[in-house]
């Protein structure tokens, strides 16, 4: 019989780390994988690189990272959650990732692993951060000098719209920007990344906003549109929202898709390459 792995207190997250979640995580990596890939290459990531993966999830990045530096290179998977710690042992396991390191880590609690690493790669962490800042003095010493910070992090939350305007959609990007709120972090973190890498040693030498206009059946469209479903289910579940809304906002969509006629505006993303001095 296998033994059940359970999160210990304090190391799961607002967005859960469920089966639904994992799959909603996946796709949204390939979604974003080639913008990921030509980021890491402007960095300056390639063969034989160390790079240190902060809040690696359940280690898709991990995984293509590694292929990236290949076997005279080194990762680090950076987890603070079980689940996910467990799911990127078993991807070293299953993909025989010997220059792969799966380390538990509580980012605000823990030291980073050491190593003075070439770079770091940190997306839609810091936005679940309560201090960002934090982080970002123990990266000024887990990376060599030259070594490259990468993030990519909200700059723009409240970007996400559906057009023509649509009611439901505002009240739904409102709710999870105050529920960002309320769990004491914040949506747009780059700003707050950006500040904290002028503070610690870091030169910031590139950034470059993504937002896309989506239309039904573009991936992009499928990346906020799953998360408003699953998000959706998760308020219901908890009794953030009542069942009638809930049928309404998932209708309202269902409509949209098989119009084909809105578009959907993205929250914008903000990259940051920053050199440590």
């Amino acid at each position: 019989m296998t033994k059940e792995i359970t999160e210990k207190p304090g190391t799961s997250y607002v967005l859960g780390t469920d089966e639904a979640e994992r799959v909603r995580l996946r796709d949204q990596h390939e979604i974003w994988r080639d913008n990921t890939l030509d980021l890491w290459r402007r960095a300056g990531i390639g063969a034989g690189s160390h790079v240190l993966d902060v809040g690696a999830g359940p280690g898709f990045a991990s995984s293509d990272l590694c292929e990236i530096v290949g076997s005279t290179g080194r990762v680090v998977a950076a987890e603070r959650s079980v689940h996910y710690i467990q799911a990127c042992q078993d991807l070293k396991i299953s993909r025989s990732y010997d220059h792969l390191t799966v380390a538990s880590v509580d980012l605000m609690r823990d030291p980073l692993p050491e190593g003075r690493f070439d770079a770091s790669w940190c997306r839609w962490v810091c936005s679940f951060l309560p201090d960002p800042e934090a982080l970002i003095k123990k990266l000024s010493t887990a990376l060599k000098p030259g070594g490259r910070a990468i993030f990519a992090e909200y700059v723009n939350y409240g970007t996400w719209r559906m057009l023509p305007g649509e009611a439901m959609v505002e009240t739904f990007v409102n709710r999870v920007i105050s529920d960002w709120k309320k769990s004491g972090s914040k949506a747009d973190a780059a700003p707050l990344v950006w500040e904290a890498l002028g503070k610690h040693g870091f030169e910031i030498i590139e950034t470059r906003p993504r937002i896309f206009c989506c239309k039904p059946g573009d991936p992009f469209w499928r990346w906020v549109t799953d998360y408003m479903r699953v998000n959706t289910a998760r308020n219901l579940a908890d009794g953030v929202i009542d069942e009638a809304w809930a049928t309404e906002f998932l209708a309202m969509l269902d409509r949209a898709e098989k119009s084909g006629e809105p578009r959907m505006m993205t929250p914008m993303l903000l990259e940051i390459i920053a050199r440590r001095r």
